[in-house]
């Protein structure tokens, strides 16, 4: 293998919770430190980052770059940071950013994640326009005007993914979901919240049928594909990982857990 090559190499994650759930008690900050905080634990290198690169989408309230807040107070600030948000794929546009970064030699090692608190998320509010929720307008295209559901319903008829089809993968994933237990796997770790160890996520639903699935409403209107079901819940939670070069793979000891083709 070519050593410019990058490899998703470790990872780590808080339980995931519902939106004014079990984490509603932290911001999107606390998260980050928090699974930051877990990754040094248990990978000293990763103070040895060339970078952080970090996605946020509810922003609004959380002080400026906050991907730089977050690692100065983890004690690892001299590490350069950048928040990256692309909305929906903005987690996965870090992957792609340090790979490239690698590739182009511009570093062997750095910081990515996601992290969000939709639970926190702050009203917002304009001198011209009535109040608004910061999760909405943060899951708002600022082109065309509609939500990210509405935006699914269009490009699900023009790819011809059916309603069913859609149903059917939200229910293998929540049976997947269901069956794994992503503590023993070191994917997880544990959060104190509300005074109790939480460490499974919230919005995991073990009862889903296909049944359930199909009788659920479009959220964006009739004739929508797009349901509370079959969608992505808007929840609260913080994923790090490295991406690295095979050398700093092979430097680790570490069985990479995926190699990033292109």
């Amino acid at each position: 293998m070519s050593a410019d090559q990058s490899f998703l190499i470790a990872g780590v994650r808080t339980p995931f919770g519902r939106l004014n759930g079990r984490l509603a008690e932290y911001s999107g900050l606390d998260l980050g430190i928090m699974a930051i905080q877990e990754l040094v634990r248990r990978y000293e290198v990763t103070r040895s980052s060339d970078g952080a690169i970090i996605a946020m989408v509810m922003q609004a309230g959380q002080t400026a770059n906050p991907a730089r807040a977050m690692m100065h107070r983890c004690g690892i600030g001299h590490v350069p940071a950048t928040t990256l948000n692309s909305a929906c794929p903005a987690g996965i546009d870090c992957i792609v950013d340090a790979a490239r970064r690698i590739t182009l030699g511009e570093g062997r090692l750095y910081l990515v994640g996601g992290i969000d608190s939709n639970s926190g998320t702050p009203t917002l509010q304009s001198r011209s326009a009535q109040p608004v929720s910061g999760v909405d307008h943060s899951l708002t295209c600022a082109v065309s005007g509609l939500s990210m559901a509405a935006l699914a319903d269009l490009t699900n008829t023009e790819l011809g993914i059916a309603r069913g089809a859609q149903d059917q993968w939200a229910q293998l994933s929540q049976t997947r979901a269901a069956a794994a237990d992503f503590v023993s796997t070191g994917e997880i770790f544990p959060v104190l919240s509300q005074g109790t160890v939480f460490c499974r996520d919230e919005g995991i639903r073990p009862g889903s049928s296909l049944e359930k699935l199909a009788g659920l409403q479009p959220v964006a209107g009739k004739g929508g594909s797009v349901t509370a079901g079959n969608a992505p819940p808007i929840a609260d939670g913080a994923s790090v990982g490295l991406v690295g070069s095979l050398q700093v793979a092979e430097k680790m000891q570490a069985t990479p857990l995926a190699r990033i083709v292109s």
